[in-house]
């Protein structure tokens, strides 16, 4: 098949109005360009098979939404998410992944990338570094860039046992992707727990991205709710 050549936009910019240093430093997002790609050939009638997209490759069911209260919905809703949503979502932890999770530990975001960055927003000051696994989705090194913080990165083939190498004074945050995009690795309850002890012992934050958990056919999903009880230091996205 015969991809057409990136080309990226021009810069346009206008007489005494221009963004600030921090957002003209960061590249656009590489997949979502891609994604924007697919969108437009698909457009023309072209056969595509797409590999770059983290979707659900069977059928979603259309849910009934009638028996929720539309009343609610109208209104804003508590800090942290509707109550009933957040009961939900702590079952589902403890009855599919054996971790106990409670309602008052779970909080509600418009998907996973806004909430990411405002962890980091919430954690790290200007110069802190980053540590990432690789490979790693795309977002989370700009993420990083746009608090001021420093990514750093840990090879692919690194034995887990001994991440804490690449930790140094300036390091808040480790995050990995698990399962990972674009990999497909899955962390073990073994290896997310050496990962965590060692962020214990060094004072950093573990972040793990659990967004594809239920993406799993054939291997058994470990959340790090299950390897760390009580979440100090421990940090859980999924959507």
């Amino acid at each position: 098949m015969n991809v057409e050549p990136i080309k990226r936009p021009e810069k346009t910019e206008t007489a005494g109005l221009s963004l600030s240093r921090r957002v003209e430093g960061i590249p656009e997002a590489l997949s979502i360009y891609i994604n924007q790609l697919v969108y437009d050939m698909r457009r023309k009638g072209r056969d595509i098979i797409t590999l770059s997209l983290g979707e659900a490759f069977f059928q979603i069911p259309l849910f009934d939404f009638a028996a929720l209260d539309a009343e609610k919905c109208y209104h804003y809703s508590d800090s942290q998410g509707i109550p009933e949503l957040r009961q939900k979502i702590a079952k589902y932890y403890v009855e599919h992944y054996g971790a106990p999770v409670h309602q008052d530990e779970i909080l509600i975001s418009a998907g996973s990338k806004p909430i990411i960055f405002l962890i980091m927003q919430a954690i790290l000051d200007p110069g802190m570094e980053i540590l990432i696994h690789e490979p790693a989705w795309l977002s989370y090194q700009e993420q990083a860039r746009l608090v001021d913080a420093v990514p750093k990165f840990i090879p692919h083939d690194e034995a887990i046992g001994s991440f804490a190498k690449y930790i140094t004074a300036k390091t808040r945050l480790l995050v990995i992707n698990n399962p990972n995009n674009p990999s497909g690795r899955v962390y073990t309850r073994e290896e997310l727990r050496l990962i965590y002890e060692q962020c214990q012992r060094a004072g950093v934050f573990l972040l793990v991205d659990e967004a594809y958990s239920d993406f799993l056919i054939d291997e058994e999903f470990c959340s790090l709710a299950s390897v760390a009880p009580d979440k100090r230091g421990a940090i859980i996205v999924n959507s």
